[in-house]
């Protein structure tokens, strides 16, 4: 049985966020599917679904998230955003995971259009678009950008729908933040490197701290 870490990584919902503030990212288009056809129609939840609190001034926000398993090391991540405020709270334009772990262009990106699993629901806003950065940290961001039509907000009280990742990252509880003016932190569910991994990461950061003092 593999065993669970905890690691810091960044989870991000953005209000008033302009599109030059992504850094270059890759564009991945989210894909629409049936959750029973995700991991090959064997996806068994790990623990139950999680609700953090990721509210910060104006902007009234929760995100539900939860791993699955095929069983075979695949996994699928679940976030719903849902905007907890009224009329006058903001609205909500991006969703970010940072840094995602296994994070590449190839990353299926996209929501549930059926069969939301216990916990989540379809939603009612679907993304206007998605994208991979592996230069910023692997970033996976979400975008319903209201700078480009405002309809592609998560307005308040709105749902968006039911995004997910696929992954081969194992499981673990990551750190998240909203951001919109001041940052309000949070854990989340997300994937997060196996021991052998963060050994070479370890490794690799103390080669590269080597090369930049002999420079110096």
């Amino acid at each position: 049985m593999k065993c669970v870490l905890k690691a810091a990584v960044v989870v991000v919902i953005v209000s008033g966020m302009s599109a030059a503030a992504l850094a270059s990212p890759v564009s991945a288009a989210p894909v629409p599917e049936d959750f029973n056809n995700l991991l090959s129609g064997s996806a068994g939840a790990i623990g139950s679904p999680m609700t953090t609190d990721m509210s910060v001034g104006n902007m009234q926000a929760e995100v539900i998230s939860q791993a699955f398993t095929d069983g075979a090391d695949n996994y699928m991540y679940l976030y719903q955003i849902r905007n907890t405020g009224t009329t006058g709270n903001s609205v909500i334009e991006v969703f970010t995971c940072s840094p995602f772990f296994d994070a590449s262009a190839s990353t299926t990106l996209g929501y549930l259009t059926d069969n939301a699993p216990t916990g989540f629901t379809l939603g009612t806003q679907s993304p206007a678009g998605a994208s991979v950065d592996t230069a910023a940290e692997m970033t996976i961001s979400f975008g319903f950008p209201a700078w480009t039509i405002p309809s592609y907000a998560i307005d308040p009280p709105e749902d968006s729908v039911t995004l997910y990742i696929l992954s081969d990252g194992v499981p673990g509880m990551i750190a998240g933040n909203v951001i919109n003016g001041v940052i309000s932190s949070g854990d989340v569910v997300g994937p997060v490197p196996e021991p052998v991994t963060m050994s070479l990461l370890a490794v690799g950061g103390l080669v590269l701290l080597r090369r930049r003092r002999k420079r110096m």
